[in-house]
């Protein structure tokens, strides 16, 4: 692990996690209302846009900074990755899920206080909802230091809980110790940890299979 870490310069994982140099985080209570009203927002803003996935564009659930403002994006992505964050049961329950919007603010500090670690957490996330050519609209609002990581978070969490991860296995892909969120009956952090991996596995080829049957690639 500490040679994939250092393949990352801080810099570099800041840069992807949206982080300034300097950054003062709202307290886990103001997080998680921030989470919520990102839900809401991430999702009205869909509903303005999902016309134009005919043309094969889907609005990436990521904010992003820019010239002191907060972006959106869209990529070219087949309809079906919908599913792991606008559509399908499984994101709608994540996105309703009080627990699961308190765990990713819960979160925040984390990522802010070990960039590198955060960026090698989310990368493939962030890979999967990020077109570098993808058209941008500015919201208008001023940006916030953690907008970027707080949306990267919301949108992990809610595509691998679309896949069917279970919490445990959704902080075990973070390379999180997750004893403190076990319980007595839960499977062991081995199993866990090998659980997620054959379902990270898994997302990943059926994401494959996506853009293959959609783009030939």
């Amino acid at each position: 692990m500490s040679e994939v870490r250092s393949r990352r310069t801080q810099e570099e994982a800041r840069l992807l996690l949206g982080l300034p140099s300097a950054i003062t985080l709202p307290d886990e209570l103001a997080l998680t209302e921030e989470t919520r009203e990102l839900v809401l927002t991430t999702l009205k803003l869909d509903a303005e846009l999902v016309h134009l996935s005919a043309q094969g564009l889907q609005l990436s659930p990521i904010r992003e900074p820019r010239d002191g403002l907060v972006q959106a994006r869209l990529i070219v992505a087949p309809p079906a990755l919908r599913s792991r964050f606008f559509a399908g049961e499984d994101a709608r329950e994540a996105l309703e899920s009080a627990d699961l919007l308190r765990l990713v603010a819960e979160l925040v500090p984390w990522m802010v206080d070990d960039p590198i670690g955060g960026a090698l957490a989310l990368e493939d996330t962030h890979r999967l909802w990020f077109d570098a050519d993808g058209p941008t609209r500015s919201l208008g609002a001023p940006y916030r230091g953690h907008e970027k990581v707080l949306s990267l978070l919301l949108a992990d969490a809610v595509r691998k809980a679309a896949a069917g991860f279970s919490t445990l296995e959704w902080l075990s892909s973070l390379g999180l110790p997750i004893e403190e969120w076990r319980e007595p009956d839960d499977p062991s952090e081995e199993q866990i940890r090998a659980d997620a991996k054959e379902l990270f596995d898994a997302m990943r080829a059926e994401e494959r299979a996506w853009m293959k049957a959609a783009f030939g690639r």
